[in-house]
This record gives structure tokens, C-alpha cells and sequence, in this order.
């Protein structure tokens, strides 16, 4: 077996970056040698926020993507890249990855439900939910299968405030992604297979390997509502005023009785535990991350069905 060599490419945006680059160092712990692509805002913000002696290589160079690939495999010395890391909203990149006979890996960054929403867009479409450009053709409620929560179809990650051609934009760019998604071997997720147990049935494909740290940033806040408020019951939904604008007094309010209510804390407590317990010895994403990264050591493997 030999030492896999990872090249990690994020989607440009804090929520994104930190889970991959909690990854990174997950499996450079593991021995894999790795690669982490950034933009120069990003990469500078993170170099700025880090100690002085957190990395042991700063090494930072702008290219196009297959060049540098191509130009770092044609070098002697046996650290060719052997795999892409790639963030599911840059799953462009695959087709680079397949040109060169690297492997392909897609990392999902959120809840596993988000990712399969998503995937699923064609059968939405099949079921009458959605249409062909992913407008709702009803104000109504939809589980995608038995355990997992119910969505919204005025919330559905690809709705926007910004008008019709840009949802549609949106909604086709995030389809193209999920096509060119198939040709991953592994899709790995920022997530345990305790907390989605449902969603891990209906999508057997995606392996959780989370918890990582991920930044709570604009992008799905309904999906970080949800699963607060309703599914995992261990926060407190704000409502806005008649004025379409939530109060300081609400706030304080809530903050209040979120702090006071023995039942959330409990909750609270109990998704910690768990959570800790997936990544210990032995643990399932522990025993995940693990089975990812002997078969990046392996010739050949794959775990995604192929479809």
C-alpha cells in the first residue's frame, strides 16, 4: 500500500472551507499527504487566524487546477496526487480528476438531508412537487422517506430572494453538480450516522465521517432551523414582529427560556455525547474515516452503488 496523496478543493466560503480543512487534518493525521486548494481571500484569512508554527508547509502558489495536477505527477520522487477532494458544489473539478486518473472524492459540508434533497431533485420533479426549473407547483409539505423531517417547498435549498433567473440558475448549477457527483468513488459527509439514522437508510451511498467544525454562515439556514427546533428539539425558533423585524425584547425572551428549560439542556448534553461518540475508537465515523482512508491506500475500492 502506498501513501495517498489528497488534493482538497473547497467551495470558496467559510462554512465550507473549515470542514474540509478539519478534514485535511483528520487524514494527515492518518499519514495521507495532502494538498489544500484555496482562494487567496480565504487562504489568507485562515494563515492570519492560525499560529505562527500551525503549519508545518505554507506553500502558496496560484495555477490552473489541471496544470498543477499534471505538472506535480510528472515529477519524480513518488508523491504524485492519487485522489481530489472536492467540495459537492465544485464537483466540476471531477471531470479533471477522471481526465488524469485520479480518484474521485465529494465532500458534503452540512446535514446529510440537505444532500439528499437535493439528489433528489429529479424524482421531486417525477412526483409533481417541483417543476422541471425547481418552482414548487404547491405551497405544501413532503418527507422524502419514513424518520426524516419534513421540508417545505417554499424552503428548498435552491430557493433565493433574488428573483426567478436566479433560482433557476441555482437550481440547474446544484443538478449539474449531483450528475457529476457520479463519478465520485466515495461521498463524504459532515455528519454521524446516529444523528440521521433515516437519511443514511434512504441514501445509502453518502458515508458520514462528522462531526467537523463548520462555520454557520447564510446559505441554509431553514435546514439549521429545522433540525434545531424541530427534529432535534434543543433550540427556540425567532418570530419576527408585524414589522417583519425580530426584537431585542424577543431575543432576550427567548434567550431566557432557552437557558431555563431543563428538557433542551438534556437534549443538548445527549447529541454531545453522541457526537462524541461517533469519532471515538471505535465509533462510527471513527470506523468511517478509517475504511475511507484504507481504501485510498488500496488499489482499488469503492463504497458509493454504482447507479
Amino acid at each position: 500500500m502506498g501513501i495517498p496523496h489528497a488534493l482538497i478543493l473547497p467551495f470558496p466560503a467559510q462554512g465550507h472551507v473549515i470542514p474540509l480543512m478539519e478534514l485535511s487534518h483528520c487524514l494527515a493525521d492518518q499519514g495521507v499527504e495532502i494538498t489544500f486548494v484555496n482562494t487567496e481571500f480565504d487562504h489568507g484569512r485562515i494563515v492570519a487566524a492560525l499560529g505562527k508554527h500551525e503549519l508545518e508547509s505554507d506553500e502558496f502558489v496560484m495555477f490552473r487546477l489541471e496544470e498543477v495536477i499534471r505538472k506535480n505527477n510528472e515529477k519524480s520522487g513518488g508523491s504524485e496526487i492519487t485522489c481530489m477532494i472536492v467540495d459537492h458544489n465544485m464537483a466540476w473539478a471531477l471531470e479533471i480528476a477522471e481526465k488524469l486518473g485520479v480518484r474521485c472524492v465529494v465532500f458534503w459540508p452540512m446535514c446529510a438531508a440537505i444532500l439528499a434533497l437535493i439528489m433528489s431533485a429529479p424524482k421531486l420533479i417525477d412526483d409533481g412537487i417541483i417543476d422541471e426549473e425547481g418552482f414548487p407547483k404547491s405551497q405544501s409539505t413532503f418527507q422524502l422517506s419514513d424518520g426524516m423531517p419534513l421540508m417545505e417547498t417554499a424552503r428548498l435549498p435552491w430557493n433565493v430572494n433574488a428573483g426567478d433567473e436566479a433560482q433557476k440558475l441555482i437550481f440547474h448549477y446544484m443538478n449539474a453538480n449531483c450528475r457529476a457527483t457520479k463519478k465520485a468513488e466515495f461521498i463524504l459527509c459532515n455528519s454521524f450516522q446516529e444523528l440521521e439514522s433515516p437519511t443514511f437508510n434512504y441514501a445509502p451511498y453518502v458515508l458520514p465521517i462528522g462531526p467537523l467544525l463548520m462555520g454557520l454562515r447564510l446559505g441554509k439556514p431553514f435546514a439549521n432551523q429545522t433540525y434545531i427546533c424541530d427534529v432535534w428539539r434543543v433550540g427556540l425558533k425567532m418570530v419576527p414582529g408585524e414589522s417583519g423585524i425580530i426584537t431585542s425584547e424577543h431575543i432576550s425572551s427567548r434567550l431566557e427560556e432557552l437557558l431555563g428549560d431543563d428538557g433542551i439542556m438534556a437534549r443538548a448534553r445527549t447529541l454531545k455525547e453522541m457526537a462524541n461518540r461517533s469519532m471515538e475508537k471505535e465509533g462510527s465515523s471513527f470506523k468511517n474515516l478509517n475504511t475511507f482512508v484504507e481504501a485510498m491506500k488500496s488499489e482499488n475500492a469503492h463504497i458509493k452503488d454504482e447507479e
